[in-house]
């Protein structure tokens, strides 16, 4: 599969990754500036436990800190639909994705290398925010 990437840099650490090629339409995948997803994305924050009980209505749970840098794909099956790093806040997103089920592959960036990978099963509707906390553990003995 031969796919174009274009990446736009919008202003304020927003930036755009454009794979063409993928469905139907474009996917569009944000990172940066600490923005949740909108209507109609498919989005959310990654998280890690620490120490604390102390949250935000609009960050991260109680007892949690976001995740900068996280490596977040969305795949369909086997195929790899798009790809983004969380921003600033941990949050991620994809812009508008067909309906149907995905997986969420979460690596944790390279200076954080006591918490493990994951993923994360998720159901999408086309036209509807869904939003997904995704919690990285820690490895045991660290």
């Amino acid at each position: 599969m031969n796919l174009r990437t274009r990446l736009l840099i919008v202003g304020a650490g927003l930036a755009m990754l454009t794979l063409a090629g993928c469905a139907a339409s474009s996917l569009l995948a944000y990172t940066g500036g600490g923005l949740p997803p909108g209507e109609p994305d498919l989005g959310g924050i990654v998280v890690a436990s620490v120490d604390s009980q102390v949250g935000t209505a609009q960050g991260p749970p109680a007892g949690t800190e976001p995740v900068v840098g996280a490596q977040v794909k969305l795949m369909r099956g086997r195929r790899l639909m798009g790809q983004t790093q969380t921003g600033e806040g941990g949050y991620f997103r994809f812009s508008a994705p067909d309906t149907g089920s995905y997986t969420l592959v979460v690596t944790p960036p390279a200076n954080r290398p006591e918490l493990e990978g994951t993923e994360r099963m998720v159901a999408h509707t086309r036209g509807v925010r869904t939003f997904v906390t995704v919690e990285l553990m820690r490895r045991q003995g660290r």
